[in-house]
């Protein structure tokens, strides 16, 4: 992984490679389960559907389904997983090591098991499982305003839309108390919303820092539920 190439920005690219080819025992314990699971049935209710994974390498990564319901009217994916194992964060931040990844979908997005063997509907469960489980497969970590593209170049994520990157943002469409997790003995697990974006607004992003691009995306009502169809801010 690439630790000294920057964005004019300033800030740092990170080129992910894999650092340990050998295969490792996945983590199912988590020592954090009880109190995200209360945590989100706080703020989201009872979660309808959950996606375990068959097959884990590092970490055991579900996804849990969190539906509709008065006074929120879209679709919650949120990742159980990441959080098993603590990320590699820089020494600078120790308390950015807990985190777990989620995504708001349209209440019409089609998720039942028949919809989702097409990748058209499938991909933000796909991505949403990828990235929960990228810290741990290349000792690294995932944090507010990170971007990831979909490949390099990037590409669209489905046939049907030009969004191709990802923005990690502070889920506050959830509310204030939501993006963050008080843990025992004084750590935090934060949440954070997956925003799928262009790549002008990432290269945008590059040029000019994450808070000009989240201020715009912001104004454009395009940091909360996810829509294929929105055009780019820049």
């Amino acid at each position: 992984m690439s630790k000294d190439e920057r964005s004019p920005s300033g800030s740092p690219i990170h080129r992910h490679r894999r650092e340990n080819p050998e295969l490792q025992p996945a983590e199912f314990g988590s020592p954090h389960g009880k109190q995200l699971e209360a945590h989100l049935t706080r703020f989201l209710g009872e979660a309808s559907s959950v996606w375990h994974e068959i097959v884990s390498e590092f970490v055991h990564i579900d996804v849990h389904l969190y539906p509709p319901r008065t006074g929120r009217d879209f679709l919650v994916l949120v990742s159980h997983g990441m959080s098993r194992l603590p990320m590699t964060v820089p020494k600078e931040i120790p308390e950015r090591r807990w985190g777990e990844l989620m995504v708001c979908l349209p209440p019409e997005w089609p998720l039942s098991d028949e919809d989702i063997r097409e990748d058209r509907n499938y991909w933000p469960l796909r991505w949403l499982k990828t990235l929960a489980g990228l810290p741990h497969r290349y000792h690294t970590w995932l944090g507010p305003y990170h971007t990831i593209p979909n490949g390099d170049p990037p590409r669209a994520f489905a046939a049907d839309t030009s969004l191709c990157c990802w923005l990690l943002v502070p889920p506050v469409i959830l509310g204030e108390g939501f993006p963050k997790l008080a843990l025992p003995g004084g750590e935090t697990l934060y949440l954070y919303n997956l925003v799928p974006i262009h790549r002008s607004e990432m290269d945008f992003k590059l040029q000019h820092g994450s808070e000009k691009l989240v201020e715009q995306l912001w104004n454009a009502r395009g940091l909360g539920v996810m829509d294929i169809a929105r055009k780019p801010v820049r």
